[in-house]
C-alpha cells in the first residue's frame, strides 16, 4: 500500500519537480531485485532506476516496462506458465507494436497468453506455435534476458523441450549458444609446437653436415 501511494504521488509530480526519478509502466520488481515487487499497473515513477535492464524494454517516452519472469523476481499473484520465446501480451506494452519474450526455457508471466491457435496449452504450459515476425530477428539483442538472474527461492515450471506438443519448435535464433571447444592444455600445445621446431633443426643440421 505504501509503495502504491508513493508511486501515484510521484506520478502526479510536475516534470520539473520529478527530475532524477525513473518512469515505469506496469508491475515490476523493485531494485535491487531482492524480492520486493511493485504492483502498480498505471504509469508511475520511482527514485531508483532498474537494476538490470535485461528484463526491461524502454519506451520512446522513457517509461520502463518489465518483460521478464515476474515470479523469478518476487511477484506473488496469478501466474501463467510458458516455454520458449513468444509474443508478449503485457498490457503495459503498446498494442500498436509486437513485442516478444526471448526467454529460452520454462518461465512464468503474470499475463495469460493471447487467445487463439498460435498458443497450444499442454499440462498447464503455453507453447507458441505461430510464426515469428521480423521484429523477433530485429530485436534479437533481447536474448540477453537469458543471462539475467532469479531469486534463490525461484522454482520454474517443471517442463523441458522434450515435453513440447506436436508442431512446436524452438526458433533457431533462440537456440542456446554452442559451447566453444576448449583449447588444448598448454603443455600439449607447447610440446606439439616443439616437435616441428625440432624436426626443422634436425633437418638444418643434416643440410649443414652434407
Amino acid at each position: 500500500m505504501v509503495v502504491a501511494f508513493l508511486g501515484v504521488l510521484a506520478a502526479s509530480l510536475t516534470p520539473a519537480f520529478a527530475k532524477g526519478v525513473t518512469k515505469y509502466r506496469g508491475i515490476h520488481p523493485l531494485p535491487p531485485h531482492g524480492g520486493a515487487f511493485c504492483y502498480l499497473s498505471i504509469p508511475h515513477v520511482h527514485a531508483r532506476a532498474p537494476s538490470d535492464m535485461r528484463v526491461y524494454r524502454t519506451m520512446p517516452d522513457q517509461e520502463n516496462v518489465f518483460v521478464g519472469d515476474d515470479v523469478a523476481l518476487g511477484y506473488d499473484g496469478a501466474k501463467h506458465a510458458f516455454f520458449g520465446p513468444h509474443p508478449l501480451s503485457n498490457p503495459a506494452l503498446p498494442s500498436t507494436e509486437k513485442f516478444y519474450c526471448y526467454i529460452r526455457g520454462a518461465h512464468f508471466h503474470a499475463t495469460a497468453p493471447a487467445a487463439g491457435p498460435s498458443f497450444v496449452s499442454k499440462d498447464g504450459v503455453a507453447w507458441y506455435v505461430g510464426e515469428f515476425g521480423p521484429e523477433f530477428e530485429r530485436e534479437k539483442h533481447n536474448l540477453w534476458i537469458n543471462d539475467s538472474g532469479a531469486l534463490p527461492s525461484y522454482v520454474p515450471p517443471k517442463v523441458t523441450l522434450a515435453d513440447a506438443p506436436p508442431g512446436y519448435h524452438l526458433p533457431a535464433l533462440a537456440e542456446p549458444p554452442k559451447l566453444p571447444v576448449p583449447p588444448a592444455p598448454a603443455g600439449k600445445t607447447a610440446k606439439s609446437a616443439a616437435k616441428p621446431a625440432a624436426a626443422k633443426a634436425a633437418q638444418a643440421g643434416k643440410v649443414g653436415a652434407w
